[in-house]
C-alpha cells in the first residue's frame, strides 16, 4: 500500500510539474501552448521566448507585439540565412497565424525577443508576457523559464 502511494503521489507531482511547464491557453479562436523564456547564460541581457500557437477559427490572426513587465524591451523576431550567416531582424508587420493552422515560435525561426531585464529571470519560474494582436485584443499567458538543455525535451517542429 505505500508503494502505491509513493507512486500515485510521484506521478501527480509529475503531472502538476508538466502542467506547469506546458500549460495551454485559449483565446479568441487560438490555442496558445508550450510557452516558455530560454533562461539567459550568466549575465546576458538578451533572451528568447517560443510558443505555439494554433488558429482553430475561420478567420487570419495577427500577433502584432508583446510586452513583458521584466524586459524593458520586447519584440517578434524571425531568423534567416543571409549567404553563409544566420541573422535575426525585428518584424514590424507581425507574425501572420492563418485560420485553421499551427505556427511555432521556435529556435531558428519566428520568435519573441527578450531585452534589458528589470527582473532576474529564475529556473522553472512563470512569467506574464502579453500578445497583443492586430484586431487590438491581447492576452496575458504565462511562460515558464526553462535553462538551454531543457529546451531539447520540448516537441519540435
Amino acid at each position: 500500500m505505500k508503494t502505491l502511494f509513493k507512486f500515485i503521489t510521484f506521478t501527480m507531482c509529475c503531472c502538476i510539474s508538466f502542467a506547469a511547464v506546458y500549460s495551454e491557453q485559449k483565446f479568441d479562436k487560438l490555442i496558445i501552448a508550450e510557452a516558455w523564456i530560454r533562461q539567459p547564460i550568466a549575465n546576458n541581457p538578451v533572451t528568447s521566448g517560443y510558443m505555439t500557437i494554433s488558429n482553430s477559427g475561420t478567420t487570419d490572426k495577427t500577433l502584432m507585439s508583446i510586452t513583458a513587465k521584466f524586459a524593458k524591451k520586447s519584440q517578434l523576431h524571425e531568423t534567416f540565412i543571409d549567404g553563409d550567416t544566420m541573422k535575426m531582424r525585428s518584424l514590424k508587420n507581425g507574425i501572420l497565424i492563418p485560420a485553421g493552422e499551427t505556427v511555432y515560435l521556435k529556435p531558428g525561426s519566428h520568435h519573441i525577443m527578450f531585452m534589458k531585464f528589470a527582473q532576474h529571470l529564475k529556473h522553472l519560474e512563470s512569467k506574464n508576457v502579453t500578445l497583443i494582436f492586430k484586431t487590438g485584443h491581447s492576452v496575458t499567458v504565462k511562460m515558464t523559464v526553462k535553462p538551454v538543455h531543457m529546451e531539447m525535451s520540448s516537441h519540435s517542429h
